[in-house]
């Protein structure tokens, strides 16, 4: 017993070091679980993926490990191994949480791109999950995503309409399913379905801008093509498709309008209305000229009308020639169908006889066989009735005879008839030609016009800048023997461009027999600013205009139509610009307010934003093309918006934008929201400042590369997230939105000298810099310091809140 005990004892103990391990790896399994737990929490994902990897080194079925495991990687991007650990999760430790589920599809979709493994989770997902309608239907959704990206629209189409099927009041699947079918092509499907989106939810944005595009853009095409015509076609036949294309425009106001009034920070929308407002506008003013040249006689469109009344006559004529041949050719038909009907009564007449001749044969025979006279007499006086019957009928097709000479006849004089007619129309068409002769001799005043010229600005310019002004020449003569009065000038665009100024009419009032005057119109072509109200332009000719030339009593002279070179702005290629730099422009915004009607004036705004321009302009790659401005009582809300909307249209996403604004800023601590104060605020009426938030969501959907916003006001520092400096090599690659404020949350000086303190160093490092390229970080820091030093302002200089800053910086470049 004592050995037996002693054999025990020492198994006992030879397992013991295997015991104690468990329970030491059971102690570093939890401190490990508790670590990453930790690290986690504190959102330092790679370490808490190592705690957990090496967790599940101890435990591999330990699911938590794993599943959180998983996550961590998602966060680290590191998807591979994220795959493995919830493949692991999913079929071997059966974890049956639908979050996992979602994450793994969620792998194999988006960054692997492994959509036929995809396709086949989620039907492994839909058994799983059989009774969960909120699953099915996100697996539902999953599925359609897949083959949206893979471009399998068939399918895709049949997805989204089950899906319409089983969640009829689903108004995001409806408007999806518009989306695909304006895909496919079939317009017709797309409008109902974004109609009935709109059913479903009224407020639905998404579906009244698809709308609003698609008759803009149908208004767009049908405008451009009518720019193409020549001014002969345009007369005669522009109007019908222009009343098309206004009533697409007016279709498409009624949706753009209401998404303006659903998110008036839209800016597509905005922009898109204000095109179609100023085109409708400048398409009713040419339907109303169109309408007057066509209602007039006029010298210039007899011919036209001419032309038209021989078009009718020669019409009428092949109609009368028409109907004559067809009754020659009915009556043909009738006397031959006649014909035909009587020789074949004939021929039956013919057998018939030849019947009763033979019957006649046979009685003869039978009678001189029974020696009967009074049947002979009987057969004889039937032989003379068909005999009758036979002469009737060859008269009746000596008739049928005359009757198709007859026909012939009248055949022969409806030519005649017709040859006749042409002479007459002949006649009738030289008679008109005569008249109008005629009248035109009597006529009281003869207008020619003669020269159309566009002159552009300087002798050797072949092109009309930005900011220069063209002329318009010609000259009108009156050959007429008397005055002729109030002759006017109207000019259009038929494709409406807002850079393009000019005046709509010019009259001469008087032009004596004899006497001929030059006319000169000034066309402008603009430069960027707020005036050309923020329209977009339709592609089509936007240099091409006509001038309708008319007298008092609505005597049309002509419908001219002429073209002019605007200057292509494109940067040269051959200019010796910096790799990083190629293909960008820089746009710059400057607002700068004096003048208020309600809150007290200010000495420097004004012209601390002039001189930031003209530094810009003189030493750094700034162009006064691409300058806005807007000061004093420019300074309203509406022409705010207005200017970011035209800056939008203009600005593409590797262009960089530079905002400078001057004036008073205000702050409200209990709702932590900052404002600009426009020239016409009322001081105490939050509802007339402008909002720092809306300045942040309008240049949320303004594109570019960089955006640098500077703010000379009081309180501009709650537009910025924190601090962050950049490096020259890396930083101009990345997007950045940055703004500098010439204080934080607190008032900031005007200055009593010729700028504000922080417009004065902000423009002694512009002016001061002859490096060839800086960040804006150095001018920030450099404004910063300064100011702060100088003043109890604090200067402020951070990225823009909420606006998708990716870590870089405008660089400033000096001219060449």
């Amino acid at each position: 017993m004592k050995n037996i005990r002693i054999s025990w004892l020492s198994i006992i103990l030879s397992f013991l070091p295997l015991y104690l391990s468990a329970q030491s790896n059971m102690l570093t399994w939890r401190e490990l679980l508790q670590e990453a737990t930790n690290h986690y929490n504190e959102e330092k994902y790679a370490e808490a993926l190592q705690a957990f990897e090496q967790a599940e080194k101890l435990f591999p079925t330990d699911t938590f490990a794993v599943v959180i495991g998983a996550e961590c990687a998602i966060f680290e991007e590191n998807y591979p191994l994220a795959e493995k650990k919830l493949e692991n999760a999913i079929n071997f430790l059966k974890v049956n949480d639908p979050l996992w589920y979602q994450y793994y599809l969620f792998v194999l979709k988006t960054p692997l791109k492994k959509y036929p493994e995809a396709l086949s989770f989620i039907e492994q997902a839909r058994s799983k999950f059989p009774s969960q309608d909120s699953i099915q239907n996100a697996l539902d959704l999953e599925e359609l995503n897949i083959y949206l990206l893979t471009g399998n629209l068939d399918k895709a189409q049949e997805s989204l309409e089950q899906l319409a099927q089983k969640q009829p009041d689903n108004p995001q699947i409806t408007y999806n399913l518009g989306v695909l079918y304006a895909e496919q092509g079939n317009t017709e499907k797309a409008l109902e379905s974004y109609q009935k989106t709109l059913a479903l939810d009224s407020r639905y944005q998404d579906a009244f801008y698809n709308l609003g595009v698609h008759y803009y853009n149908e208004a767009a095409r049908s405008l451009a093509q009518i720019s193409q015509m020549d001014a002969e076609t345009y007369a005669q036949s522009a109007s019908s498709q222009e009343k098309g294309v206004i009533q697409n425009f007016e279709e498409a106001r009624v949706y753009f309008k209401r998404l303006s009034q659903l998110d008036p920070t839209n800016l597509e929308a905005l922009g898109s209305l204000s095109t179609l407002e100023a085109n409708l506008k400048n398409l009713q003013a040419n339907q109303n000229l169109v309408s007057n040249l066509l209602s007039d006689t006029p010298e210039s469109l007899q011919k036209v009308k001419l032309a038209l009344a021989d078009e009718e006559i020669k019409k009428a004529e092949e109609a009368r020639e028409k109907l004559l041949a067809d009754s020659l050719q009915k009556a043909i038909q009738d006397v031959k169908a006649r014909e035909t009907e009587r020789a074949l009564a004939l021929q039956k007449a013919e057998e018939e006889k030849a019947v009763l001749q033979k019957a006649l044969k046979k009685q003869k025979e039978e009678a001189q066989k029974a020696q009967t006279e009074e049947k002979l007499a009987t057969l004889s006086a039937n032989q003379q009735n068909l005999m009758g019957e036979i002469a009737q009928l060859k008269s009746q097709l000596s008739l049928a005879e005359t009757e198709k000479i007859k026909a012939e006849e009248a055949a022969r004089l409806a030519a005649e008839l017709a040859l006749q007619a042409e002479e007459e129309r002949k006649l009738a068409q030289n008679t008109v030609r005569e008249e109008v002769e005629h009248a035109n001799r009597g006529v009281q005043t003869l207008l020619a016009i003669s020269g159309l010229h566009f002159k552009y600005e300087g002798e050797d310019a072949i092109s009309l800048k930005r900011g220069d002004t063209g002329h318009l020449t010609f000259t009108v003569e009156n050959y007429g023997n008397q005055a002729a009065k109030n002759i006017s000038a109207n000019l259009t665009q038929p494709i409406l461009n807002p850079d393009i100024q000019f005046p709509n009419r010019f009259v001469i009032k008087e032009l004596a027999p004899g006497q001929r005057q030059e006319v000169d119109i000034p066309i402008s072509y603009l430069e960027n600013n707020s005036i050309t109200q923020a329209v977009k332009q339709i592609e089509g000719a936007l240099n091409k205009m006509r001038v309708f030339i008319k007298d008092e009593q609505g005597l049309t002279l002509d419908l001219l139509e002429f073209a002019f070179e605007l200057e292509d702005v494109t940067p040269d290629s051959d200019l010796d610009f910096d790799v990083a730099s190629i293909g960008q422009t820089n746009f710059l915004l400057l607002i700068g307010v004096d003048d208020y009607q309600g809150w007290p004036p200010l000495r420097n705004a004004v012209k601390d934003a002039q001189d930031v321009r003209n530094a810009l302009w003189d030493r750094y790659r700034f162009e006064k093309e691409h300058t806005f401005e807007l000061y004093n009582d420019e300074v309203v809300n509406a022409k705010i918006i207005n200017v970011l909307q035209k800056i939008k249209s203009q600005i593409g996403p590797n262009d960089n934008l530079v905002i400078y604004y001057s004036g008073h800023g205000f702050y409200n601590a209990e709702f932590e929201a900052g404002y600009w104060i426009p020239y016409d605020a009322r001081k105490g009426e939050e509802a007339d400042y402008f909002p720092n938030e809306t300045l942040l969501k309008y240049l949320k959907y303004i594109d570019t590369k960089h955006t640098f916003l500077v703010a000379d006001a009081c309180f501009s520092g709650s537009l910025f997230i924190g601090s962050y400096r950049g490096y020259i090599d890396d930083v101009e690659s990345k997007k950045s939105r940055w703004g500098l404020s010439s204080g934080n949350l607190e008032f900031v000086e005007d200055g009593s000298g010729e700028n504000s303190p922080f417009a004065t160093y902000l423009l002694k490092y512009l002016r001061d810099n002859e490096k060839t390229r800086f960040p804006l970080s150095e001018l920030t820091q450099y404004v910063k310091v300064k100011v702060a030093d100088k003043t109890d302002q604090t200067p402020q200089a951070s990225p823009l809140r909420g606006l998708g800053h990716e870590g870089g910086e405008f660089v400033f470049y000096l001219k060449q």
